[in-house]
């Protein structure tokens, strides 16, 4: 199968598609909310209409192309005005292909007018469930979080794990990152439980917004110095602090991230 999925509470379903890679379908009483799409290889429209009878509408966390991949399948998506032109070159098939190692069963990308507009604050009312969209610029300058209300959950795309990419050509500096995540735990105090990631490999509770704030802090102000990471996407690539096969800290702290040293 190239899909699987998992009922994580009656109103949300985990879906990992090709590529190591988690979308959610929020299901409400009236409507559905489908978080991400992928890399676009295989139909996810079509499985995901085999969970779900409902209309729905599609949003994405940030432009990328495991996230923005499989846009073509849609006919309007969602997407931060600051990550178009980033989607728009990373959902093409020679992108895709190059990262997946394969152009097989990839769909097509989409049309230029796909992606429509997601803003912070825009509310989705589905109907015994309703999703706000949060701001979380770091990652890429449109990066969102999507609050579950009703479920206390939150999904933070790559916009915020345990191994948060800062060092990409279009990454925020990491000060500016540090102060949208101040912005961010403001906004949600008290608002959620949980944290949901993209990717298999994340992992980490509600500390990882503390966590992440002051590591920020200890690499703007010289306190950590991280290790140059050249096997990893970046021209000047920091790992904060040194991490396992699985990604994880082995000190056993959730919040780590690569950066670039010109770019705090």
């Amino acid at each position: 199968m190239m899909f699987h999925h998992t009922v994580l509470t009656p109103h949300l379903t985990r879906i990992e598609v090709p590529g190591d890679v988690y979308v959610y379908l929020v299901h409400g009483a009236e409507r559905a909310l489908l978080i991400d799409t992928g890399l676009g290889r295989g139909s996810l429209k079509a499985y995901a209409e085999t969970l779900c009878d409902l209309p729905y509408t599609v949003i994405l966390t940030h432009g990328h192309v495991d996230h923005a991949g499989g846009a073509g399948e849609f006919s309007e998506v969602r997407l931060h005005p600051a990550d178009r032109d980033i989607a728009l070159i990373q959902t093409k098939k020679d992108v895709r292909a190059g990262y997946l190692g394969s152009d097989e069963d990839l769909i097509d990308p989409p049309a230029d007018d796909v992606f429509r507009t997601l803003m912070p604050g825009m509310v989705f009312d589905l109907g015994e469930e309703r999703a706000r969209i949060f701001a979380l610029a770091g990652h890429t300058p449109g990066s969102v979080a999507v609050l579950l209300e009703d479920e206390r959950i939150m999904i933070t795309g790559d916009a915020l794990n345990s191994a948060a990419y800062l060092q990409l050509d279009h990454s925020l500096p990491l000060s500016e990152y540090r102060e949208n995540l101040i912005a961010f735990r403001e906004e949600t105090e008290g608002l959620f439980d949980t944290l949901l990631y993209s990717h298999p490999h994340n992992k980490g509770g509600k500390e990882i917004v503390d966590q992440m704030i002051g590591l920020c802090e200890e690499i703007v102000t010289g306190i950590t110095v991280g290790t140059r990471r050249p096997d990893v996407i970046g021209p000047n690539t920091y790992e904060a602090y040194p991490s396992g096969p699985d990604q994880m800290r082995l000190d056993g702290i959730s919040a780590n991230l690569m950066y670039n040293p010109d770019n705090l």
